[in-house]
């Protein structure tokens, strides 16, 4: 999946002005509450400072905890949204790869899931149109004890394929794989962005 990574990288590159100018923005909301919520305490204070000191101080202490927590929300849900953002990118650009290079990763992709014996991939019917006329010959040219054949169903899969071997499909679509490692892609991109 080295056409993956060099596709999720690229897009990490490009998104991380973006994801740092969403984190820029939470913070400086989370700041504006912060000195909000330090000012009304401080209004409540003057006026009940000698009968309600204790009060004061925890209504203030409240109002500053509250606005920290809200500030790390906001910051989590940015870094979330930035997150999710480069993944669909990154399947979306998959998706729109040229010609060539699409059918060079599915190729990649099914021989790194294909089991020995009869099976049949299915394609969406897009994939299935545009196949290259050798594909099926070449894939077929690298599996040992094993044969794929094109299956005359369909399947809405939004990129990648489908390996059936009798009643047992593997879904090697680009969203289940997405979907499969979307826990170590959002930690690598985490780590990228945010240093984490």
């Amino acid at each position: 999946m080295n056409g993956l990574d060099s596709i999720v990288n690229k897009i990490l590159e490009e998104a991380k002005g973006e994801a740092d100018a969403i984190l820029a923005d939470a913070q400086k909301q989370a700041d504006e509450m912060l000195g909000e919520a330090d000012q009304e305490a401080q209004r409540q204070a003057a006026q009940r400072w000698e009968s309600a000191e204790k009060k004061a101080e925890s209504i203030r202490a409240a109002k500053v905890s509250a606005a920290h927590l809200s500030g790390r929300e906001r910051i989590l849900a940015a870094k979330g949204q930035a997150i999710d953002q480069i993944l669909n990118e990154a399947r979306h650009s998959l998706m729109s790869l040229p010609e060539g290079q699409y059918f060079a990763m599915l190729k990649k992709l099914i021989l790194a899931h294909v089991r020995p014996g009869e099976g049949e991939m299915l394609l969406s019917q897009e994939d299935k149109d545009r196949l290259p006329k050798r594909f099926l010959k070449e894939v077929n040219a690298e599996i040992e004890g094993g044969n794929l054949s094109l299956s005359e169903e369909t399947a809405e899969l939004g990129g990648g394929v489908i390996l059936r071997y009798g009643g047992v499909e593997e879904n090697c679509s680009l969203d289940a794989l997405f979907r499969d490692r979307r826990e170590t892609l959002q930690d690598r991109v985490a780590q990228v962005l945010f240093h984490v």
